[in-house]
């Protein structure tokens, strides 16, 4: 699931990532992003380029077939989502993702505030 998400990441970058914006957007440590992204580079999903802005720098970029794999994870997902989505009356829909939006909000502003309690959003 994670490598999953790392390439859906990488999905939405047409240059590349550097690990720390990997990290980043998947709320890990560098270091776990990297020991997510060594599998990839094995599988070739992945590969290690320089950045083009600074030799010392490596961008992680989607090889063809990371490409493929993550429009097949992505059109899987897309499709799960509506199949759940048309289980729930539709008069009900909107306040369903509203809800989900909310405790997706919420759970972002947890992670990064550590989760301690009394900082609840208004």
């Amino acid at each position: 699931m994670s490598q999953a998400m790392v390439l859906q990441t990488l999905l939405a970058s047409e240059q590349g990532l550097r690990m720390s914006a990997i990290a980043e957007a998947l709320g890990v440590t560098q270091s776990t992003a990297t020991r997510l992204v060594e599998p990839l580079v094995k599988q070739q999903r992945v590969k290690r380029v320089r950045a083009p802005d600074d030799g010392r720098s490596v961008l992680i970029t989607l090889t063809d077939e990371g490409r493929q794999s993550a429009d097949e994870l992505s059109s899987l997902s897309q499709r799960w989502s509506e199949g759940i989505l048309q289980r729930i009356p539709t008069d009900q829909q909107q306040a369903v993702i509203d809800a989900l939006e909310t405790v997706i909000e919420a759970v972002n502003n947890c992670c990064a505030s550590g989760c301690e309690p009394g900082t609840a959003l208004d």
